[in-house]
C-alpha cells in the first residue's frame, strides 16, 4: 500500500538566537492559501459539475420523453418538446462551457 503523504504549504526552518544560542523554529505561513481562494475554487468547481450535469440531464431527459411520445404515439407533444428543447440547449449549453472553460483557465496558485 501507498502511503499518502501530503506536500505542506508552509515552510520551517530553524534559527540560532545570538543572546542565548537557543534554537527558534520560524515558520512562514505567506504561501498559504486564504479561505476566499479555497472557497472560490470549491464554488467553482461545485458550478461546474452542476451544469454539466444539467446539460447531460436535459439531453437525457429530452430523447427519454421524444421516445415515448413517439411510441406511445403522441406525435403532436414531440413538436413541443422540439421547441422547448432548441430553445433550452443553447442556453444551458453556454453556461455549462463557460463554466468549465472558468474552471480549467482560472488563475493556479
Amino acid at each position: 500500500m501507498k502511503s499518502s503523504k501530503k506536500k505542506s504549504i508552509i515552510s520551517e526552518s530553524k534559527v540560532i538566537n545570538p543572546a542565548n544560542n537557543e534554537e527558534i523554529k520560524v515558520v512562514d505561513v505567506s504561501k498559504t492559501p486564504d479561505y476566499e481562494t479555497i472557497q472560490k475554487a470549491k464554488t467553482t468547481r461545485a458550478l461546474a459539475i452542476f451544469l454539466i450535469s444539467l446539460l447531460a440531464g436535459s439531453v437525457i431527459l429530452h430523447y427519454g420523453f421524444t421516445a415515448w411520445m413517439l411510441i406511445i404515439d403522441k406525435t403532436a407533444v414531440v413538436t413541443g418538446l422540439d421547441r422547448i428543447f432548441i430553445a433550452w440547449l443553447p442556453v444551458v449549453s453556454g453556461l455549462a462551457s463557460s463554466a468549465v472553460t472558468y474552471y480549467f483557465t482560472r488563475e493556479k496558485r
